[in-house]
Order: C-alpha cells, then structure tokens, then sequence
C-alpha cells in the first residue's frame, strides 16, 4: 500500500496520458515502485501462476493475459486508484 500511495497521487495523470511499458522515464526508486505495483496488480488480478508464466514468457502480456498492453495500463491504473481511494 505504501508504495501505491507514492505512485498514484504524483503520477496518476502522466500514466493515463503517457505510460507504455516500455518507455517509462523513471529513477532507480520508481523502477521498484512501478515493479512492486504490477506484481501485486497481477496475482490479485490473474493470480500467482499468470505471474510464474509471464516471467518464463519473457513478459508477453499478450500471449500470457489474452489482453493488450493497453488494457494491461488500464486495469493497472484502475488497480492503484482503488489501493488509494483516488
């Protein structure tokens, strides 16, 4: 939870814009935010196995969630807004 509250506030706005998995701007202390927050956003939301898999699926969001890296955004940010209340 502490590190969602960091993220959302601050951030909110740039990832609903700008976000793509690949071009995040970020610090060596937001690459660890915005890890920890996908984990948790994807075993709550797909559970501990899709995680196992994404990881031996070299993070093929599509293959693995049968979802595109848009929706893949979405639900995230849509995860952290709920972690904080937004």
């Amino acid at each position: 939870m502490f590190l969602c509250k960091n993220i959302v506030p601050q951030r909110i706005g740039v990832l609903n814009f700008h976000l793509s998995l690949q071009s995040v701007k970020k610090n060596n202390e937001d690459v660890y935010k915005y890890g920890y927050s996908m984990v948790e956003y994807i075993v709550e939301a797909y559970g501990r196995e899709k995680l196992v898999e994404l990881l031996r699926e070299y993070e093929d969001i599509e293959k693995v969630l049968n979802i595109s890296e848009n929706e893949f955004r979405d639900g995230w940010i849509e995860f952290l807004k709920k972690k904080v209340n937004y």
